[in-house]
């Protein structure tokens, strides 16, 4: 919870600081990396451009677990996938236990130990 209140707040400052003449790639990543210098967590920014073509990244190599926040993601491929008649909204995916990460936090996975 508190990783998603700070990128929150990351995007919100970056969002206010805005109404300023654009930055530059390298001044924007440098209050990015300002910004999270004395936080304890690894945080990963990506942001593109208006025209698609400028990109900044810091800490974009990484995978970072987007946990809760992939939810959403997950809800609009499945939804897409709806739309295209590929599946149903009844149809029921399985996840093995092979494709869960077991060390990341999931009380769903440890409310549930028989998996499935």
């Amino acid at each position: 919870m508190h990783r998603i209140i700070l990128a929150f707040t990351i995007v919100i400052a970056l969002i206010s600081s805005c109404s300023e003449p654009s930055p530059s790639s390298d001044e924007l990543r440098n209050r990015i990396q300002a910004i999270l210098s004395d936080k304890k967590a690894i945080v990963g920014v990506c942001v593109i451009g208006p025209d698609g073509k400028d990109t900044l990244s810091v800490n974009g190599q990484r995978h970072c677990p987007m946990q809760s926040v992939f939810k959403m993601h997950i809800a609009l491929a499945a939804l897409s996938e709806v739309d295209k008649g590929n599946i149903s909204l009844k149809e029921q995916v399985a996840v093995r236990e092979a494709e869960l990460l077991s060390d990341l936090r999931s009380p769903l996975r440890d409310e549930n130990p028989a998996r499935g």
